[in-house]
């Protein structure tokens, strides 16, 4: 099940006895019992200001630095419902289409460990990720001069995402034909634990069963480079970025599917959610990628 979190504090809501209350008495399903009681905030005064330096000790706790601790709730509160404006209103999306798909085969080429503290700190894997994958591209092909040295934006409350998927893609993915998975599996504690990161293309043999020491997106795995990985039978809800700037698009769309998480009835199951990047939709780092996040059954 997806843990909710406060839409005034980001505290994850994870018992009744954290919520908030309404003004007739009920439980509300968006603020926990610090920031909201019979309707009303306990501080209606707050700026987002000083509701960032509330928190930052708090998330100090969960062993992050005070920088560390400040820039996640910089991106992530005034995303939330209380901190919104029209001004900077989160786009609207929604899935394109609910898909289930049956297991997918993929042969990994990387998988690292790591979560949104480390994407935060500017010590992140998945950059590195994607270097080494330009790497082996280009170890294959035809020498280019061609480099990114785009950094990961970490505005995750959720793995969950995701704008460093596609820090290096557009150059990967322009130099591969088959398509680009960029999977976020193993979460430990779906946002707020680690999870793992790899990047991979389709299985030589697509009808191929994975073999007894295939990675699979529900087995533990630090590090693994040309492994086998098998996503799980799955539902999923599928959303389409707009075309335009990869990097830009896929960061916008991600915002959106964060909005839409925290609206949606629908639970992700964290199975396993990926970035699908197909080299017919993407020339030159501009174009459309679709994102498929992983649900319970309806």
């Amino acid at each position: 099940m997806t843990t909710p979190f406060c839409q005034s504090c980001s505290m994850p809501l994870v018992e009744d006895s954290q919520l908030g209350t309404d003004v007739n008495g009920s439980l509300s399903k968006d603020y926990c019992k610090y920031c909201y009681q019979e309707g009303a905030f306990t501080n209606p005064n707050c700026t987002l200001e000083e509701m960032i330096e509330i928190c930052v000790p708090h998330v100090m706790e969960n062993g992050m630095s005070e920088e560390e601790a400040r820039q996640l709730m910089k991106n992530t509160l005034p995303f939330l419902k209380r901190w919104r404006t029209d001004k900077d209103e989160l786009p609207s999306i929604e899935p394109v289409r609910y898909e289930r798909l049956d297991a997918i085969p993929l042969q990994s080429l990387i998988t690292k460990r790591t979560s949104n503290k480390q994407e935060m700190s500017g010590n992140g894997e998945i950059p590195q990720a994607w270097q080494q994958v330009m790497s082996l591209s280009q170890s294959s092909n035809e020498p280019s001069d061609t480099s990114s040295n785009e950094q990961h934006e970490c505005k995750n409350i959720t793995a969950g995402t995701n704008s460093a998927t596609v820090a290096n893609a557009e150059l990967a993915a322009s130099q591969t034909q088959p398509p680009l998975y960029a999977v976020y599996h193993q979460y430990e504690n779906e946002i707020w634990g680690d999870y793992n990161f790899t990047i991979a293309a389709p299985a030589q043999d697509a009808g191929a069963k994975a073999s007894d020491n295939a990675v699979t997106a529900n087995s533990a795995n630090a590090e693994q480079t040309q492994a086998s990985l098998t996503l799980p039978e799955a539902e999923y809800a599928v959303f389409l970025t707009r075309s335009g700037p990869v990097m830009e698009v896929v960061a916008e769309a991600w915002h959106g599917i964060w909005k839409w998480q925290s609206e949606t009835e629908r639970k992700r199951s964290y199975s396993g959610d990926f970035e699908l990047y197909r080299a017919e939709k993407v020339v030159n780092g501009v174009g459309e990628v679709e994102i498929y996040i992983a649900v319970e059954r309806a």
